[in-house]
């Protein structure tokens, strides 16, 4: 990771991770918690809230060496929390877009 930079927040996958305790880095509360999300998602829901991301992939979190997914480096904006719920926001949006769906058919009468 390097040095400390001012006005940068480091956000890891597992930060709004469902199927992660909080104990393992889960930081937000399980209802709004994603299921696995990617670092190509949370790069994608991080541009979308216009917080100029710089992904850093196959780098691991300090307590799951084991464990490559990468972060992402981030502009400040406010609370660390808060920024995450937007971004896990942004993802279920994203996922709802890509969930193709089934064509209207009109009723029979």
């Amino acid at each position: 990771m390097g040095l400390k930079r001012p006005n940068r927040q480091i956000i890891w996958p597992s930060n709004i991770d469902s199927t992660k305790t909080r104990l393992q880095g889960r930081k937000i509360p399980l209802p709004r918690a994603i299921r696995q999300p990617s670092l190509k998602e949370v790069v994608e829901a991080a541009r979308a809230l216009e917080l100029d991301p710089q992904p850093t992939e196959k780098a691991a979190k300090p307590g799951t060496t084991w464990d490559k997914t990468g972060y992402i480096e981030i502009k400040k904006t406010g609370s660390k929390i808060q920024t995450l719920k937007g971004i896990a926001g942004e993802v279920a949006k994203i996922r709802q877009r890509q969930i193709p769906q089934p064509p209207i058919q009109a009723k029979k009468r």
